[in-house]
């Protein structure tokens, strides 16, 4: 037993020593979709993503974004703030030195934090969503990113009806 936990004790310190932190920040539209109707919204996000490699190719990628979307048009007009919690899979190729191509891919968790007139609660938007999201992306030196990415609302957001939310999403990241 305790070969086995000095092992992860010895896994989790190595793990830790070649994790990356990294700060994000990019544009996001996102997408309200009942039906065959659709209500648009721009925005930002802004947060942090933590790469936890596992080979030189392979990790998982964890991360904490605060998303802000305005949706405006005659019939719906609203700005909306979630905390998107990725945990996605990561694959990266080394293209050439100090060049990297990579893709995440996975799901997460998104939680309504609020909006203009207090958009969730018993009669408006449910407060939680799924999004399985997909992205791919450009590393410069191992510390700039260039992402772009899809995530897709699993879950129904209203009651009555369907209403599912997706973002598509351009950002840039460093780390530290």
């Amino acid at each position: 037993m305790k070969k086995f936990l000095i092992a992860a004790v010895a896994l989790l310190v190595s793990l830790s020593m070649s994790a990356q932190l990294r700060v994000t920040a990019g544009y996001l539209n996102s997408d309200l979709k009942s039906g065959n109707v659709s209500w648009n919204g721009n925005g930002f996000y802004a947060g942090i993503l933590y790469q936890l490699p596992f080979t030189e190719t392979v990790g998982l990628e964890p991360g904490a974004l605060f998303d802000y979307i305005k949706y405006g048009d005659e019939d719906f007009n609203t700005n909306l703030y979630f905390l998107r919690v990725p945990l996605h899979l990561t694959y990266g190729v080394e293209m050439a030195p100090d060049m990297t191509i990579f893709g995440t891919a996975g799901p997460g968790l998104s939680i309504g934090l609020g909006g203009e007139d207090d958009p969730f609660g018993d009669d408006g938007l449910k407060r939680f969503d799924i999004p399985l999201g997909l992205e791919v992306g450009f590393r410069y030196m191992s510390r700039f990113d260039i992402r772009v990415g899809y995530d897709w609302g699993l879950l129904n957001m209203v009651d009555e009806g369907k209403l599912h939310r997706n973002n598509l999403h351009l950002g840039v990241a460093i780390a530290f």
